[in-house]
């Protein structure tokens, strides 16, 4: 297993050392909804990328009543996101509910510069990303902030 330690480019450019187009085509674990055309730039290396879809997230319709009740109360201290559509989406939610001004004094934790991106439309404390996309360097960031 590696990691690309980035977004599809980098993930492009790590299949690219490692991998020969000739030994096969690869096999491409997504979600309906991805980040950039990995078939189209590996495709211009000469690989032959197959995408099988296991999974669709489908983005909330509005906030929960208990996490608009802690809003309100100032309850949270930090909320964690993981990808760029989740963090867009509460920023859009927490918008329509009229509660941008509540994330004030909450710190906002993000898996990646792209997350923290997407996050930052919103008056957060602290905007704060891992060094790495990964979930042990998130972790790390949060230790370090507490």
């Amino acid at each position: 297993v590696k990691s690309a330690d980035g977004d599809v480019a980098d993930l492009s450019a790590l299949v690219c050392r490692e991998l020969e187009p000739k030994n096969g085509a690869l096999v491409h674990i997504a979600g309906t909804v991805v980040a950039g055309d990995l078939a189209a730039q590996l495709g211009a290396k000469g690989f032959s990328l197959r995408r099988a879809v296991l999974y669709e997230a489908k983005p909330a319709m509005k906030l929960s009543q208990r996490l608009v009740e802690s809003l309100r109360n100032n309850d949270l201290d930090a909320v964690i996101f993981f990808s760029p559509r989740t963090a867009a989406t509460f920023v859009t939610l927490t918008r329509r509910a009229g509660l941008e001004q509540a994330v004030r004094n909450v710190d906002v934790f993000c898996l990646s510069p792209a997350v923290a991106n997407a996050a930052g439309d919103l008056p957060w404390r602290k905007i704060r990303s891992a060094r790495q996309p990964e979930l042990t360097a998130l972790l790390d960031e949060i230790d370090a902030a507490r």
